[in-house]
């Protein structure tokens, strides 16, 4: 059964900075938390986000009019992809850190990539997600 949460996303992009807060469902499967919510941004859609946390690793999975995914794994590079309605992209994370800082799936997740699309460098970004209980 889920439980209900708050997420505060600040990401930081090349310096840009921006804060987001979402109603979203919490679920607990073994060792991974799961945060599920819609997206707000009229571009996106109608999309809903999942954030994936397990042990040495963050997922990001959108399903809806923008399909994508993305892995952040300590000191690694991994392969994902953002659909949208006009077209295909490719790209590839590298993580520079990654901390959990989760206590019954409340907390902080944090980390820091280069962003790499159809292989070129695009960015780098941070992000901070603080989860707090109810809605």
């Amino acid at each position: 059964m889920p439980d209900s949460v708050t997420l505060q996303i600040n990401s930081r992009i090349d310096g840009k900075e921006i804060r987001q807060s979402f109603s979203a469902e919490r679920y607990r499967k073994g060792d991974s938390f799961y945060f599920r919510y819609r997206e707000t941004d009229p571009a996106m859609g109608r999309t809903a986000t999942i954030l994936k946390v397990a042990p040495g690793e963050i997922r990001i999975l959108r399903h809806g009019d923008v399909e994508s995914e993305q892995t952040f794994v300590p000191d690694g590079r991994r392969n994902g992809f953002y659909q949208t309605p006009q077209g295909l992209l490719e790209l590839g994370t590298e993580t520079r850190e990654l901390a959990v800082r989760l206590v019954n799936g409340t907390g902080t997740v944090s980390w820091s990539y280069d962003l790499f699309v159809s292989g070129e460098p695009s960015g780098t970004c941070r992000l901070e997600i603080t989860v707090t209980e109810g809605a």
